[in-house]
């Protein structure tokens, strides 16, 4: 008797398979029924061939199926259990401020894949750049997906921190420049510096302003905290020029019977005069009325109109006229007497 051989014919659908595939089974094309085996580290199901994936170690295996009966087959496949694809990829740092500068990976083992994070994140999926403006302050994760053959994902996780809080203010957004100096009301983080355009005599550690020694016009003042999210923040601040109040008189005394004296006001006009009791004074000319005025010496006050008053004085005396009294020995005398004194 001849009888004819099995058929060990079988075969997988790929001839490699990534790590963390779902497990493969062979198709029997022949003979069934048999047994399959293959060397170490690929671990096989004797009898139905699948493959745990999973639990195998990676690399390429001849796997063997032999068919059960009296006129036995085999027949022999090549399988590979491949390694996942290296997703591994860092950032330069573990963390952030949301007004940093945005950060892209420092290194990606496997370029060509994509970029994703959670809510509260936005992430260029192409480049991995985190835009941190657009992040929620907190813990925060990014997702890289690689596009090989095997692919795989990993996960970088870091902190995204608040900027500083830079809020400043000064009690007037304008001030004059012979009133007291100002300092401001830092709200936000204390301890930062101060600076300003060009012309504003301004002290940068504590951001008082020397008014009289800065020039008038409008600044911006700006604030830099000195925190771990170092942020800024700017107040408008208009220095005006302080009014002249310069004036005199022609005299600084004047005998109570002369013309009434007006002042020379050299400086800013417009204003109002003022002087102790005693003095008569018209207080919009500063025109003194010397003949109503009492005897003596006052000081004469003149203070500028305007939104930066500025005021000086000058002292003006109202003097007495000179005692003219005489007399003579005798109230009457003969034209042949002697010649009296």
């Amino acid at each position: 008797t001849v009888s004819a051989s099995e058929n060990a014919s079988f075969n997988y659908s790929q001839a490699g398979y990534c790590a963390d595939a779902s497990d493969p089974s062979p198709l029997v094309t022949g003979t069934t029924g048999g047994s399959f085996s293959a060397p170490t580290g690929l671990s096989i199901g004797a009898s139905t061939g699948t493959v745990d994936l999973s639990s195998s170690t990676l690399g390429t295996y001849s796997v063997t199926y032999i068919t059960p009966g009296s006129c036995p087959d085999t027949s022999s496949v090549s399988l590979a259990v491949n390694a996942l694809d290296d997703a591994s990829f860092t950032y330069g740092a573990l963390s952030y401020c949301v007004n940093g500068t945005d950060p892209s990976p420092a290194s990606v083992s496997l370029p060509g894949g994509s970029f994703s994070s959670a809510s509260g994140l936005t992430v260029n999926t192409s480049t991995g750049e985190i835009d941190l403006s657009s992040g929620t302050p907190g813990a925060q994760t990014v997702t890289y997906q690689t596009a090989g053959s095997c692919p795989n994902s990993s996960t970088v996780s870091f902190s995204l921190s608040p900027a500083d809080n830079a809020a400043f203010s000064y009690a007037q957004a304008s001030y004059c420049a012979n009133v007291s100096d100002p300092l401001p009301l830092v709200s936000g983080l204390s301890g930062g510096s101060f600076s300003s355009t060009t012309g504003l005599s301004l002290n940068t550690s504590t951001g008082g302003v020397d008014l009289s020694s800065s020039t008038a016009g409008s600044y911006s003042v700006t604030y830099l905290t000195a925190g771990a999210c170092p942020n800024t923040s700017s107040f408008s601040l208009t220095v005006s020029a302080s009014e002249n109040a310069s004036f005199n008189y022609s005299q600084a005394g004047y005998c109570a019977d002369a013309s009434d004296p007006s002042p020379l006001v050299t400086g800013t006009t417009g204003g109002s005069f003022s002087a102790p009791t005693g003095l008569s004074i018209g207080a919009s000319t500063g025109t003194v009325d010397l003949s109503s005025s009492t005897l003596g010496t006052y000081s004469v006050t003149y203070i500028t109109p305007g939104s930066c008053p500025d005021t000086s004085s000058v002292s003006l005396a109202v003097n007495a006229l000179d005692d003219a009294a005489f007399a003579y020995g005798a109230l009457s005398y003969c034209v042949n007497g002697t010649d009296p004194s």
